[in-house]
C-alpha cells in the first residue's frame, strides 16, 4: 500500500503483438532458434500471391501455374525464397491472352511440367 492507502497500480510490459499466419508455415524444432519455413508448394501459400480467386493448377521447382476459375485466365509465378511473384508475359495474343516465352523461361529452369496449357507467343 501506499502512503495514501491506495494499492500500487500493476505495471506491465510490453505489449505482445502475435505474428500474422502465414499459409503453409510451421515452426522449426531448432532448439537454437525459432524459424518459421513456408512450403512455397501449399495451395495457401500459393494462392495467397494472386489473392483475387486465382487457384494453383501445378507447383514445383520454385514455379508455379495458376488459373483464374470459370475463365480463360492463366498465370506463371516465381518463387524468390520468401514469396511468389507474376512471371512477366512475353506478350499478349491478338485477343488478350498472356503469352509466354517457353524456350527463355526451360533456360530459367522451369520445368516443362510449368507449361501446361499455358499459351506461349
Amino acid at each position: 500500500m501506499s502512503a495514501t492507502g491506495a494499492a500500487p497500480a500493476p505495471t506491465r510490459g510490453p505489449a505482445v503483438v502475435p505474428e500474422p499466419e502465414i499459409p503453409g508455415a510451421h515452426a522449426t524444432e531448432d532448439a537454437t532458434e525459432d524459424v518459421t519455413q513456408v512450403d512455397p508448394c501449399d495451395p495457401g501459400t500459393v494462392a495467397a500471391a494472386s489473392p483475387d480467386g486465382w487457384t494453383p493448377l501445378y507447383c514445383g521447382g520454385g514455379w508455379a501455374r495458376v488459373a483464374l476459375p470459370q475463365s480463360d485466365g492463366m498465370k506463371l509465378l516465381r518463387w524468390d525464397g520468401t514469396g511468389w511473384h507474376d512471371v512477366e508475359p512475353a506478350g499478349e495474343t491478338m485477343t488478350g491472352f498472356r503469352c509466354y516465352d517457353r524456350a527463355g523461361l526451360v533456360t530459367e529452369g522451369a520445368p516443362e511440367e510449368l507449361f501446361g496449357n499455358i499459351t506461349v507467343c
